[in-house]
């Protein structure tokens, strides 16, 4: 106990409130030559000797609108940092935050979420939990800073995207368990595992980190738990009164955890843990079975189905632990799906883009052209079909530059979400910008900006100059298959200037100049559903699958936001819940 006060104390942050935001100093150890300072927030509770430290001012701003979640005892805002002249210490790891605020009035022991939050940010837990700058507190409330996930919640991707794969079940399940065995290890329960409470740090691998630790408690070993909370449709049945024994019903362990563990895997594959509130008594009682076959066309594993019955398994006692769950042969079977995808997946990034442009035109497999307006697709690449636009007098088929005005069928706006209606669809100029990793993307957001290599901005350039100043990104991370957001070049390219905010890339190379964008989206779009869309009509070049910095034809970009906006239809992006000012829990 004494080393979790000593670690909330050294978690502590002096703030000044300010309007419309909050001030933080420090003292922040000298940064030596070739030194990083990108995990000043983890610095041990050591006191730092004034002369070896530096005294930094950090201004976090709130923005209009900034509420990303709301729950029963407080809410969660998006900051952004400032950017200062003066501090040295701003790198791409520490431009924005999650500021989680808990009214002091509130039921909620708030000092043992912030003990739980110190705890579990740890360098050997970094991997499964959220993890925390700080805190600081006024008079009504305490504030927790954590790391911002900008892809959201679990509820959010299950409310989007419908029935996951086994797979990708498999991998959150297994992320979730480990992250639970090392609370279970030191006699910590969660007590509210939900899809709301685990955060999606990455689709591609799927990683997760477990938040909220709001209601989790620590027991000593021996000990049972007492206090009934949580979330109705994840508490396990003695929590509810649905499955006697000789203990009092309001008497539980950590057990409860495993339960909702298995209420989420089930959930994530049917979309449902039961369909009627009173299933899972019935299921409690042994009247009725779980049912894997609901909705009808589901093929679930027995393996995989064999362990949701073991963690829902009514008896507590009889549950398996957390390390116990991890060994269960389903997990096996995922890691060989996976190992199979990988090796199809790493076959296909090691031909470099000239070999595939050499085999497309040798190959005899389909080239991609245009049939009818808007809707694409595969021919046998040995002739142009009858009200294709594969060939444009004025455009030669190598060109790699769309025409300065489109001069074809005209586009629908009103096909496409209120963010792309204002562009002129017309003079628009569209390219795809491939990102190396996702830490890069998060930076873009909070400060704006871009850079690339010096030929990925030339030609960026050169389509911002000839279109008016109409450009349209969509960018992707490299082997993430998908694309990642939308956004638009708001200035020419400022060769003098190349922000340090960007990592590093694994080839050595280095950026050149730097312009600024403005996000219209940050939904993501998997590459599945728009394989067939062409970079280039009547090329068999893939949009997906181009080099970073490639300009791609009218007709495809608008077929891109068409998809987009679908997309964002099916779930709101998070820039336009904060242009309505909501937010989910």
């Amino acid at each position: 106990m004494e080393h979790t006060l000593d670690l909330v104390s050294a978690l502590r942050l002096d703030a000044e409130f300010i309007t419309g935001g909050v001030k933080h100093k420090r003292h922040v150890p000298k940064k030596k030559s070739g030194e990083s300072l990108t995990r000043i927030e983890e610095e041990s509770s050591m006191e730092i000797e004034e002369n070896l430290s530096i005294e930094i001012e950090e201004i976090w701003d709130i923005e209009p609108g900034s509420i990303i979640g709301q729950g029963s005892f407080g809410i969660v805002r998006f900051e952004r940092r400032r950017p200062l002249m003066s501090d040295q210490t701003q790198t791409s790891h520490n431009q924005v935050r999650a500021v989680k605020e808990i009214k002091k009035l509130s039921t909620l022991d708030y000092m043992k979420e912030v003990q739980a939050v110190a705890k579990f940010s740890q360098a050997q837990y970094e991997h499964f939990f959220i993890q925390s700058y700080g805190w600081f507190e006024n008079q009504e409330s305490v504030f927790i800073a954590m790391e911002y996930c900008r892809l959201g919640d679990l509820a959010r991707f299950r409310n989007r995207e419908g029935p996951f794969p086994e797979k990708t079940t498999g991998l959150v399940a297994r992320q979730v368990l480990e992250g639970i065995r090392f609370m279970h290890e030191i006699n910590f329960a969660h007590r509210d595992l939900k899809p709301g409470n685990i955060l999606v740090v990455s689709t591609f691998p799927w990683l997760v980190k477990i938040a909220d630790f709001g209601i989790s408690k620590q027991c000593h070993e021996g000990t049972q738990l007492e206090t009934q909370l949580g979330t109705t449709e994840y508490m396990a049945p003695e929590l509810k009164g649905h499955f006697r024994s000789s203990h009092k019903v309001s008497v539980y362990s950590i057990s409860v955890d495993i339960w909702a563990i298995g209420v989420i895997t089930m959930e994530l594959l049917l979309t449902h843990p039961f369909l009627y509130s009173s299933d899972q008594e019935d299921y409690t009682r042994g009247i009725k079975p779980l049912r894997f076959d609901e909705p009808p066309g589901m093929d679930i594993s027995k393996t995989c189905q064999d362990f949701i019955k073991l963690l829902l398994t009514p008896n507590p006692r009889d549950r398996p632990t957390a390390a116990s769950a991890i060994s269960h042969p389903w997990f096996a079977n995922v890691a060989l799906l996976l190992e199979q995808d990988n090796l199809l997946s790493a076959q296909d990034e090691a031909i470099p883009s000239q070999r595939r442009d050499a085999a497309a035109a040798s190959s005899p497999m389909p080239l991609l052209s245009w049939s009818t307006f808007g809707n694409l697709r595969l021919t046998d690449g040995s002739r142009t079909t009858r009200g294709s636009r594969s060939t444009r007098g004025s455009r030669s088929d190598t060109d790699n530059t769309p025409l300065d005005t489109y001069q074809g069928r005209p586009f629908d706006a009103s096909l496409l979400v209120s963010s792309f209606r204002d562009l002129s669809l017309d003079k628009t100029k569209y390219f795809i910008l491939r990102s190396d990793n996702e830490t890069d993307m998060e930076t873009s957001f909070a400060l704006g900006q871009w850079s690339a290599m010096k030929d990925a901005n030339t030609r960026l350039d050169n389509g911002y100059k000839r279109s008016g100043g109409n450009v349209i990104i969509f960018f992707s991370i490299v082997k993430s298959q998908r694309f990642c957001g939308v956004a638009r070049m708001t200035s020419p390219m400022d060769w003098d200037t190349t922000s340090e905010d960007w990592l590093p890339r694994d080839d050595g190379r280095e950026y050149q100049g730097q312009f600024t964008i403005n996000w219209l989206c940050l939904n993501e779009l998997p590459f599945a559903g728009i394989k067939s869309v062409p970079a280039y009509l009547g090329k068999g070049r893939r949009a997906v699958a181009v080099m970073d910095g490639t300009a791609i034809c009218p007709e495809s970009g608008y077929e891109l936001l068409r998809a987009y906006s679908e997309e964002d239809r099916r779930a709101p992006c998070l820039l336009e819940r904060r242009r309505v000012g909501g937010g989910g829990a």
